[in-house]
């Protein structure tokens, strides 16, 4: 799993897909290039964006040669610029990156002393923040006082130890910046075609490589800074984006694992965690503000987020609880940085 490195050839690389993310790439690739040893590149695809992304790269470009820019001619969809991103890497491994995320200092030194060559995926631990990138707590991802730890998936004791920890669907690589993937191996799996429009393709990847042979290595303590209130999927629509994270998130697992299997239900019940009441209210008022109707929004929470009697009441209390007073609570937080910050960690932990 892990190759003799050849000279001059980078060992990690930073894939990053973009499209209209000009404002954040200053912060996010200076994160990263103020930490360059030597051995990293950075490849991003932009996938047509109108901004001034194309301006911003090649001023970074001057900066730093090893920064690989390809411009789609069309909108192609994220999981496909993922996929190029790995495609034109040179390095061993690929930290897949969002454009609008930050490296916490010491990340890249941190990941080169554990490049040991006994796993092939990586999950890293991550900083809640605000839009301005305010730090707000640390995610959960696993349930586990472990400093660091690897689990083998092909060892049944260890997958189901693996499975029973999980809190949260980074676990089951949802979350872009946390994952570091062997580049050999990622390459090497079964190419997913059917889930290249999915937006789960690092999921359908990760499982895809863990058909053949999975080690992955888990740090808990965050390397990296997650920018909030930026989401990419919402051009799904509110409905869509719930749909997306309840049904097809799951669906992925199901594909590939069966209906009811660990990995399916494990799933399922990181998803219904992560949508939870508070995320539900929020989606209302969201849904509200882009003249969305409610009744697809409704309908999603019916099908998919009802799990247990008392979810019913809490369907109720959210269909009749009022707009108006979610959007005050709401702006009164973000007129008060250290009350949304409470607020945020409080909802986060009761969440899980």
């Amino acid at each position: 799993m892990n190759p003799k490195p050849e000279p001059n050839k980078p060992r990690l690389s930073f894939c990053i897909p973009t499209y209209n993310f000009g404002q954040f790439l200053p912060q996010t690739l200076d994160s990263i290039i103020s930490q360059d040893n030597g051995h990293i590149e950075i490849v991003i695809v932009d996938g047509n964006s109108t901004d001034n992304t194309d301006q911003i790269i090649h001023e970074y470009q001057q900066r730093f040669p090893r920064l690989t820019f390809f411009k789609r001619d069309k909108r192609c969809g994220v999981d496909r610029d993922i996929l190029k991103s790995v495609e034109l890497a040179q390095s061993d491994y690929c930290w897949l990156f969002s454009a609008d995320d930050v490296l916490s200092p010491g990340a890249i030194d941190l990941i080169f002393q554990n490049l040991t060559g006994q796993w092939n995926i990586a999950i890293l631990n991550f900083m809640l923040c605000d839009y301005n990138l305010n730090p707000i707590t640390s995610h959960d991802i696993l349930n586990s006082a472990d400093k660091h730890k690897t689990y083998n998936w092909s060892d049944p004791a260890e997958l189901n130890d693996y499975l029973s920890r999980s809190l949260t669907s980074t676990a089951l690589f949802s979350f872009i910046s946390s994952i570091i993937v062997n580049r050999n191996d990622w390459l090497a799996a079964d190419p997913c075609t059917e889930f290249h429009d999915s937006c789960w393709i690092i999921q359908a990847k990760a499982y895809a490589i863990a058909k053949n042979n999975l080690t992955l290595w888990y740090y808990p303590d965050p390397v990296f800074l997650k920018r909030g209130e930026n989401d990419s999927f919402l051009y799904l629509g509110i409905a869509g984006r719930v749909e997306l994270a309840l049904d097809k998130f799951p669906a992925i697992a199901q594909h590939f694992w069966g209906k009811n299997s660990p990995i399916h239900r494990a799933a399922k019940r990181v998803t219904r965690n992560e949508i939870s009441f508070s995320s539900l209210l929020v989606f209302k008022e969201k849904a509200s503000q882009h003249n969305e109707s409610l009744t697809k929004l409704y309908n999603v929470i019916r099908r998919s987020w009802i799990r247990y009697k008392r979810d019913h009441l809490s369907f109720l209390i959210i269909r009749l609880f009022p707009i108006s007073l979610i959007y005050q609570l709401r702006d009164l937080c973000k007129k008060n940085a250290s009350l949304f910050r409470m607020v945020k960690s409080i909802q986060t932990k009761l969440d899980l």
